[in-house]
């Protein structure tokens, strides 16, 4: 799953409308395709989920608070949605710096990206433990 965009540093438009149109394709984009190709994967499939080294660079720019919700091992992808969908509320609004997230659509939707990916492959391996299946994401760099 290779899903990428990410606006040039002197786009114009609002950042609340990058974050919305970022997140869309590359967080959302993602867990669509997932979610309509899950079911056909065979035993011993791999998948892998393309995210970016960015991913770490904005996590570490992440309120305390935000690093330890987004590196639980237990959260569902559920709550990660919630967490995406308050970013791009609070990108809208001019509020997400103050809540924690950092000024970047494209790290945050990598980060979400790469916390999917390790929900992902925990359900697959609970879900379908005898089928061998393996999820991972991958930060290719350039």
């Amino acid at each position: 799953n290779n899903a990428g965009i990410a606006f040039k540093v002197n786009a114009t438009e609002p950042f609340g409308e990058q974050a919305e149109v970022t997140m869309r394709t590359n967080f959302w984009g993602t867990l669509w395709v997932c979610h309509a190709l899950f079911p056909l994967l065979r035993p011993n499939a791999r998948v892998v989920n393309v995210s970016s080294f960015v991913s770490k660079r904005s996590l570490d720019k992440c309120s305390p608070e935000l690093q330890a919700k987004l590196r639980r091992t237990d959260m569902a992808d559920e709550e990660l949605c919630l967490m995406m969908g308050e970013f791009v509320t609070a990108a809208q609004s001019g509020a997400h710096e103050a809540q924690g997230w950092p000024n970047s659509a494209y790290g945050t939707s990598k980060i979400g990206v790469t916390v999917l990916s390790r929900i992902q492959a925990r359900v697959l391996s609970e879900t379908r433990s005898g089928d061998g299946i393996l999820l991972n994401a991958c930060c290719p760099g350039w």
